[in-house]
This record gives C-alpha cells, structure tokens and sequence, in this order.
C-alpha cells in the first residue's frame, strides 16, 4: 500500500513539474522517487514516454536490474556493480509508459543516505 502511495504522489509531481516534497511526505522512498526523476530529467529522459514503473530498496547488487542483467552486453556493467557492492540504495526504474511504443528502461541507483547517483543502467 506504501508502494502505491508513493507512486501515486510520483505519478502527480511528474504531471505538476513538481521537484520538491513536503516534509509531511517526507519518507524515505519518495524522497528517493524525487531525486530519481531529477536525474531523469538530467539524462534526457522523455517523462510523457517514460514512467516510474519501480522504486526499491536493497543492499546486495544480485537482486538488482543490474544483476538480472549482467550476461547482456552492455558497456561498463562490471564497473557499474563494483560501484554498488557492499553499499545500501535504492534502485528506481523507469519504462515505456504506452504499449505500443517501443523503448528501453533506465535505473537509477542513489545512495540511501545521500541519495546520490551511484550508478545508471540504460537498456534499450
């Protein structure tokens, strides 16, 4: 239920333009959301084809889109997980909001704490 609260409060911040949360919503996944479409936004990604489709918390790179996705190539992926060993964030995705439109996904991965961009994984 947290989950699609979250999403829901993402969901309206992406439509207003909005960046910033009131301390009221002030928890720890939505802040992270929060910072995850900043980066978004930096990367180019286009917020009407793309939404957030995941927000998760973890401490082992394994169980991560960077995991799932280790036997693709995909340039610089090793560099990518040593950057997340042994450190806790959270990973937020993003896809293709129309089914009939064709794109890939990207993952940003932010420091818990910090929430600083550790890492990002684009697939297309």
């Amino acid at each position: 239920m947290k989950g699609m609260a979250a999403g829901v409060i993402i969901f309206a911040m992406c439509i207003c333009g909005c960046t910033s949360v009131n301390e009221a919503d002030d928890q720890p996944a939505v802040r992270a959301a929060v910072k995850s479409v900043s980066h978004a936004r930096a990367d180019g990604v286009d917020l009407q084809i793309f939404s957030l489709r995941s927000i998760s918390h973890h401490r082992d790179w394994k169980t991560t889109a960077l995991g799932a996705h280790r036997d693709q190539m995909n340039p610089g992926l090793e560099e990518k997980i040593a950057s997340l060993k042994g450190k806790s964030y959270w990973e937020a995705c993003y896809g293709v909001t129309e089914e009939n439109i064709l794109g890939g996904s990207y993952c940003y991965y932010l420091d818990s704490d910090s929430l600083s961009l550790l890492a990002t994984l684009r697939m297309k």
